[in-house]
């Protein structure tokens, strides 16, 4: 299967995926309530335009029928003490400590039987620069017991 991947950058697009994206959240693995595009889209609105982020929400679509979506920003970030790094990250994390709202079982979401289908395709957009230039990848709180992250640790 040849993935067509577009790349959503712009917030108010967010609306007109919901149910295509409830779709795929109910087909996959990781039908989690922190996958649904109500908590993503929230915590878009909440925290998307805190420190320099743009969204890179990355579709993956086998023709006309959506089987993956990779929930992505894009902002600069400065290790200590002066490095400037081009991070991609999941939506719902990377807040402020103070502000954390600590959203766990995030990551890609595939259709089930597209899952490393969708991992390969996300490394190679990921490779072809598709979803722009970026120093670090950082995917925190996926769900360790399904087989996502190992799919996309080893397409990488």
């Amino acid at each position: 299967m040849a993935l067509e991947i577009s790349i959503v950058e712009r917030p108010e697009q967010l609306a007109s995926l919901s149910e295509e994206w409830s779709a795929l959240c109910a087909r996959s693995d990781q039908n989690e309530p922190t996958l649904s595009p109500l908590w993503l889209g929230q915590w878009w609105r909440v925290f998307g335009g805190q420190s320099g982020r743009r969204l890179k929400l990355a579709r993956f679509v086998d023709g006309e029928r959506l089987v993956g979506l990779v929930p992505l920003c894009a902002r600069l970030f400065w290790h200590r003490p002066a490095l400037p790094f081009r991070r991609l990250e999941l939506l719902a994390s990377g807040e402020d400590e103070a502000d954390e709202i600590c959203s766990d079982y995030l990551g890609p979401i595939a259709e089930r039987g597209a899952e490393e289908e969708v991992a390969r395709a996300l490394a190679a957009a990921l490779y072809s620069g598709a979803l722009g230039g970026w120093d670090e990848l950082v995917l925190p709180a996926m769900d360790g017991s399904r087989a996502l992250p190992s799919l996309i640790a080893g397409a990488l």
